[in-house]
């Protein structure tokens, strides 16, 4: 009994219609040397083939499979090459789209942002308009503590604000430069 790793006869029948048969080895020449090494099996045929294997990448086949597809329905050459412009097309449009929405979302952030940039000046002069005004009317009150203790607050208030928005933007910036640095090393 042969084991599984043992050759099997190959009938004709059984190959690919496509492969080709490269050489035909004569089977009693092949019986000889297999019995002097394996003892007990007998091959009727063996039949070398070569298999041949293509890959391509791409909207459209290389010339060869390309010129196959024309032979074998006329006119398939011409709708092939139809469907792959018509896709490339699609292709297009659609990376196109949403390269505009992306623009779109990026000009209502910045839009929103520099809104808010003006809201905050406006609303931190308004603040320190007030402060530096009200430790000038007491200071001409009299009450030179309150005024002192009411100009040093609104100074020491703006200038923390001022502070803590410089190092928010400064590693606002940090993480823009890092993410831009990623974005250039990742493959796509």
């Amino acid at each position: 009994m042969p084991s599984d790793d043992t050759l099997s006869p190959i009938e004709p029948s059984n190959t690919p219609e496509k492969s080709e048969v490269v050489e035909r080895i004569d089977p009693q020449l092949i019986q000889s040397l297999v019995k002097e090494q394996m003892s007990g099996i007998l091959l009727e045929e063996i039949t070398h083939t070569i298999e041949r294997r293509m890959e391509y990448s791409g909207p459209i086949p290389p010339p060869e499979v390309f010129r196959g597809y024309e032979d074998v329905l006329p006119g398939s050459a011409d709708r092939i090459l139809a469907m792959t412009e018509k896709q490339v097309e699609h292709r297009i449009s659609a990376e196109n789209k949403q390269l505009d929405h992306s623009i779109a979302v990026e000009k209502k952030l910045v839009q929103n942002e520099i809104v808010l940039s003006y809201l905050g000046l406006i609303s931190g002069l308004i603040v320190a308009i007030w402060g530096l005004s009200g430790a000038i009317y007491l200071g001409e009150k009299g009450k030179t503590i309150s005024s002192g203790i009411m100009s040093a607050t609104t100074l020491v208030g703006l200038v923390s604000v001022f502070v803590s928005g410089k190092s928010i933007i400064n590693k606002q910036a940090q993480n823009d430069n890092r993410s831009s640095k990623d974005d250039e090393e990742s493959p796509e």
